[in-house]
């Protein structure tokens, strides 16, 4: 069997650990490089060549962007799946190309969901998925007004003002877009949307 072989990149030695544990438990993942220093992780993952990089975002003297663009610069593009406490970097995660974002503490169903979602698009047969479809086509125009605005970052206020409706009805529109995504918060709505490319031509 032909291993997922990932690396991993966080300052902190137990976030490390936990994670490379977590992994241990899915059968076609193999941890190849784990490190908690940012500036000498590049030289080595240019070496080991992973699949998967598991990236820290806010780290000691550099951070996970960073690391991202270095590689961009040396050509070498793995999946980067950013993992963080603060989910405010989650819009920046997905514009830089990151192929996920989890938020710490790491749910191993996330985990292993983020797997599977990989495994399924660089390791099986290409599918049309028509998920993504039948999602555009579900929405209510003024819930993709709504969508559209939400991912600019613009607040409720603002929407409701542009929109021309009340603030409650911004509300009801988001509520039902986290439910037609299947999202818990509104970030979770816009990471869905930035992943599936349903609101990057708007940006």
């Amino acid at each position: 069997m032909e291993y997922i072989k990932c690396a991993i990149i966080d300052d902190e030695l137990a976030a490390v650990n936990r994670l490379e544990m977590l992994l241990q438990k899915i059968d076609t993942v193999q941890v190849v490089f784990k490190s908690t220093d940012p500036e000498s992780f590049v030289a080595v993952i240019l070496q080991k060549k992973p699949d998967i990089v598991f990236l820290d975002i806010e780290m000691p003297r550099i951070t996970g962007f960073d690391i991202v663009e270095d590689l961009r610069s040396k050509y070498f593009l793995p999946k980067f799946i950013f993992i963080t406490g603060y989910n405010q970097y989650a819009i920046k995660a997905i514009k830089s190309a990151a192929f996920d974002y989890i938020l710490k503490p790491v749910d191993i169903d996330d985990l292993k969901s983020c797997i599977q979602r990989y495994d399924q698009q660089y390791n099986s047969k290409k599918t049309i998925n028509l998920n993504d479809f039948v999602l555009c086509e579900s929405l209510t125009k003024r819930e993709n007004e709504v969508l559209q605005l939400s991912c600019m970052g613009l607040p409720i206020k603002q929407i409701s003002s542009k929109l021309k409706i009340s603030d409650r009805t911004v509300e009801k529109h988001r509520s039902n877009l986290m439910v037609k995504t299947g999202s818990k918060n509104l970030i979770e709505v816009i990471v869905y949307a930035y992943k599936n490319a349903i609101a990057s031509v708007y940006l």
